[in-house]
C-alpha cells in the first residue's frame, strides 16, 4: 500500500492465512472478513446496538482496480451496515469507468438495494 494511504489510516485489519498453498483471498472475501471484524468493534462477542454507527470507524476503500470485485466489497460494506464509504478510485474502476463497466460494478454492489453512499476521495486526502 502507498505510504500516504497507510499514514491516513487510524487502524488496520490483517487477515492471517492458514494455508501454505493458498496465500490470497479475493477482494470481496477479504472485505467481508475485515468489515465483519470492524463491525464487531475489533473482536469479542458481537454486540447489537440501537446506534451501531457510533461504534463503526469511517470506511475508506482503496485500490479497487476490478469493478466487479470492488462492487462486491461495497455490497459487503452495505450488508454489515455501513451507510457511507470514501472510495479512492485511482484506477477509475467506479467513478471513471465506461457505462458497461459501471453497470457490471453496480450490479455486483447490488446498488439497487444497497443504500450505501460512496464519496470520492480527494487527491492528497479525504
Amino acid at each position: 500500500m502507498a505510504h500516504d494511504v497507510v499514514s491516513a489510516a487510524h487502524a488496520f485489519v490483517q487477515i492471517p492465512m492458514a494455508s501454505r498453498r493458498l496465500n490470497t483471498v479475493n477482494v470481496a472475501a477479504a472485505s467481508a472478513v475485515a468489515l465483519y471484524y470492524l463491525s464487531r468493534g475489533g473482536g469479542g462477542r458481537l454486540h447489537m446496538s440501537s446506534q451501531p454507527r457510533k461504534r463503526r470507524p469511517e470506511l475508506f476503500i482503496v485500490g479497487g482496480a476490478d469493478h466487479v470485485e470492488l462492487g462486491s466489497a461495497i455490497r459487503s460494506a452495505g450488508a454489515f451496515g455501513w451507510e457511507r464509504a470514501i472510495l479512492d478510485d485511482r484506477a477509475g474502476a467506479w467513478f471513471g469507468s465506461p457505462r458497461a463497466v459501471r453497470t457490471e460494478g453496480r450490479a455486483a454492489a447490488r446498488s439497487y438495494r444497497n443504500p450505501i453512499k460512496l464519496v470520492p476521495a480527494k487527491p492528497g486526502g479525504t
